[in-house]
């Protein structure tokens, strides 16, 4: 859940995805950040990780996605939760959007250069439970 025992979400918890295509990985770098990293983004008031995770991956990307499974849950420093998502999507890339500079698909290994240390060791980690036959529940 959130940050709270009590399963509310933090304001500050968000939701983001891993996204294969043909051994390639999606990122995205947006306009206030110069660093490439998943596409996701924070969880609104009353929105559910799943929703969140799949409404950014739209206004991100364009794509129509759905979750397949949760791949990792992680505490920031200030408390608030990071969910990981395998995630599948359709559709085209839209190019630039309004929070969005440029989306790439890129190769596993190069998109490990390419992001920060935080999103490195999550891709590292979300990436090999998607190829492992353990399933983890999409709504944790």
């Amino acid at each position: 859940m959130g940050s709270s025992r009590r399963g509310i979400m933090d304001a500050r918890d968000s939701a983001f995805a891993i996204i294969l295509h043909s051994r390639h990985i999606l990122l995205v770098k947006a306009r206030d950040k110069n660093n490439w990293q998943l596409p996701g983004g924070r969880i609104e008031p009353g929105e559910s990780p799943v929703d969140a995770v799949i409404r950014e991956v739209k206004e991100e990307t364009g794509l129509r996605a759905s979750v397949d499974r949760l791949t990792g849950r992680y505490r920031r420093e200030d408390g608030s939760v990071v969910r990981v998502y395998a995630v599948r999507a359709r559709g085209k890339l839209a190019g630039a959007r309004e929070e969005i500079l440029e989306q790439r698909w890129v190769r596993i290994r190069e998109a490990k250069e390419m992001v920060g240390e935080n999103t490195r060791r999550r891709l590292v980690e979300g990436v090999a439970r998607m190829v492992s036959p353990e399933r983890k529940d999409a709504a944790s």
